[in-house]
């Protein structure tokens, strides 16, 4: 069957190179109602792990839109049964994005559009689609060098979107500013991060960048579960490389309390998986962003509750202390 189907839809590309504006055009519609047709059949038909899916995209001589449009939901987990009903299976997303892996590796002209496949599951709000979709890019896509220098962009936008979304709603709120402030919560709210207590800035703080002027924090709309989808992948490539962790303290003075406790979820296996002698983060310990002095208590929580300190973190400490501290 699979070979049958390949050699009808390459007949049919070959008449859409070949003939008249009318025959191609409707040699493309014939083409792209049948490979649909198939690949959504193969998707009823089989189990997520049978590979027909994937074998069927990789071969056919072109991936319309439509068909893009199929896998991309089969990534997000929108897809829809023969009576219309949706099916939530996270085995199909894993199926989906194996097959996004496989026409990033061998379909150079649609590899764009897979990433972007990928790069959108990777933000999704479902957290099980996130993180499968967050396993593959950062495992696997993160090191083609010829696409590293697109995620990283996207992760780091994703990033500061949520980290700038407190500057946008201090420029629309400045009207209200009073009425919040006389509302506002002064002091500190302790906030559990993997059994450890971490004191967690008021609603109001002073922002150095600011000249010392206060910001409120309770401006900020952004949820904690979106300031985690939004992180979480950026969170993700600082394992694979470290020095990307200098930007999160350099943007946590001025982030949203949300964005601030979903740094703190997420700074704990990152800190774990780099260790105590990642030269990176010893330099950022050496020498920390002003403001970031919470995220910092966090961290060296981290690296001294389970084991003992290396002797380079110790002797960073000691650094930081006579230099900044003493």
């Amino acid at each position: 069957g699979h070979e049958l189907v390949l050699h009808i839809l390459y007949h049919l590309q070959s008449l859409m190179i070949s003939s008249s504006n009318e025959n191609s055009s409707y040699a493309a519609a014939v083409y792209e109602k049948l490979l649909l047709a198939v690949a959504k059949s193969l998707l009823d038909t089989f189990p997520a792990s049978d590979k027909s899916f994937s074998r069927l995209l990789g071969e056919v001589p072109v991936l319309p839109d439509s068909v893009l449009q199929l896998l991309g939901n089969l990534c997000s987990s929108a897809v829809f049964d023969l009576h219309g009903k949706e099916v939530r299976d996270g085995e199909r997303v894993t199926q989906g994005l194996g097959a996004v892996w496989s026409l990033i590796l061998g379909r150079p002209y649609y590899r764009q559009a897979c990433l972007d496949i990928a790069l959108k599951s990777a933000a999704h709000s479902q957290d099980e689609i996130r993180a499968k979709a967050i396993r593959l890019v950062s495992n696997k896509l993160y090191q083609l060098s010829y696409i590293t220098e697109n995620i990283e962009q996207y992760a780091t936008n994703m990033m500061l979107s949520a980290v700038n979304q407190h500057s946008s709603n201090l420029e629309c709120s400045q009207s209200d500013s009073a009425d919040l402030k006389a509302e506002g919560e002064v002091g500190s709210q302790e906030t559990s991060i993997s059994g450890s207590q971490v004191s967690e800035p008021g609603t109001f703080e002073m922002d150095s960048v600011k000249g010392g002027q206060p910001i409120s924090h309770s401006l900020s709309t952004i949820s904690f579960p979106e300031a985690q989808r939004l992180t979480s992948l950026f969170f993700a490539l600082c394992t694979k490389k470290p020095r990307l962790l200098q930007l999160i303290f350099d943007k946590y003075v001025q982030a949203p309390k949300s964005v601030k406790q979903a740094f703190h979820r997420h700074i704990p296996i990152l800190i774990r998986a780099l260790g105590s002698s990642c030269s990176e983060l010893l330099h950022i310990i050496s020498d920390p962003p002003q403001g970031s002095e919470n995220l910092l208590t966090l961290v060296l929580q981290i690296l001294t509750q389970e084991t003992t300190p290396s002797s380079d973190l110790i002797a960073t400490v000691k650094h930081l202390y006579e230099t900044k501290l003493k």
